[in-house]
């Protein structure tokens, strides 16, 4: 064969080649555009799984006063409201709000809110848009901004210690507990079994960071709180790894941290543990 044609064949071979790879790479960048607008538009059946929570209650519990407040024309949000149970009538309580997981509703928190109030504390549990008896849908903004709404009905309460709120945030409650402490003031900060950021998870689920729409940046609020905090976490969370509660004290300028056994949705393994790290943070913290 001249070496004119064996030239030219073998051109022929290299653009064919580069043809070849460029309607792959085209074809991949396609199923990747698919997969991230997919994960875009299902992100909140993650990040808030109403449909897989036990239907709540009708209404609240005998000696458990329901709150409401209206987020949006129309639509309302609730919580309740748990007195202490040890304490005199007579002074003003100090108070604990408390945030819960994603896949919980203040209906199933009394029990684990309980040791707060027999430390004298008044809890007050609040429930997230869409959940449980509450109209509208759930997302970072409306939650945070309902949150607030609460935290100044408590606040303006006569029988309730404005200056010892506390905000008490569980799993994606943590966020909203962030999320609260970083626009109202508050004696003290909990995080349990939450996480630096939801958009941390994101390129797990094989995304950019920025396609999260509630990316709850607990990190961002932690490095600049300057009040009291604990954080708790249970160290065989397979859920929410330990490595972001040791994130979190690390990106926090003073706090407790208390790592203790327990998985994320049998935490903790020791209740006297758990209360235990409480009292100490309390104690240490005048509160």
């Amino acid at each position: 064969m001249p070496a004119s044609e064996r030239t030219d064949s073998s051109s022929s071979g290299r653009s064919d080649g580069w043809r070849r790879t460029r309607r792959y790479a085209a074809f991949a960048a396609i199923i990747y555009a698919v997969w991230c607008i997919a994960v875009f538009s299902i992100q909140e059946k993650f990040i808030f799984p109403i449909g897989l929570i036990a239907p709540a209650s009708k209404q609240a519990p005998r000696g458990v006063e329901s709150i409401w407040v209206e987020s949006e024309p129309g639509v309302k949000v609730e919580a309740w409201l748990l007195p202490p149970t040890t304490g005199t009538r007579a002074e003003k309580a100090p108070a604990v709000i408390y945030c819960h997981g994603n896949a919980e509703l203040i209906d199933h928190c009394v029990e684990r809110v309980q040791g707060w109030r027999e430390r004298g504390f008044a809890v007050m549990l609040i429930e997230y848009r869409g959940y449980g008896r509450s109209g509208g849908r759930p997302g970072q903004a409306g939650i945070a901004a309902d949150a607030i709404r609460f935290y100044d009905a408590l606040a303006n309460r006569p029988e309730i210690d404005s200056g010892k709120i506390l905000i008490h945030g569980r799993s994606l409650g943590g966020g909203v507990a962030c999320q609260l402490a970083a626009a109202r003031p508050c004696a003290g900060l909990v995080l349990e079994s939450t996480f630096t950021s939801v958009a941390s998870f994101a390129w797990s689920m094989g995304v950019p960071p920025f396609l999260v729409k509630h990316p709850f940046r607990n990190d961002a609020v932690v490095s600049q709180f300057k009040r009291p905090l604990l954080i708790l976490h249970g160290d065989r969370d397979e859920i929410i790894s330990v490595k972001h509660g040791r994130k979190l004290k690390d990106l926090a300028g003073a706090s407790m941290y208390a790592e203790m056994g327990g998985d994320h949705n049998n935490f903790p393994d020791s209740w006297e543990d758990y209360w235990g790290a409480v009292d100490v943070f309390l104690r240490v913290n005048g509160l």
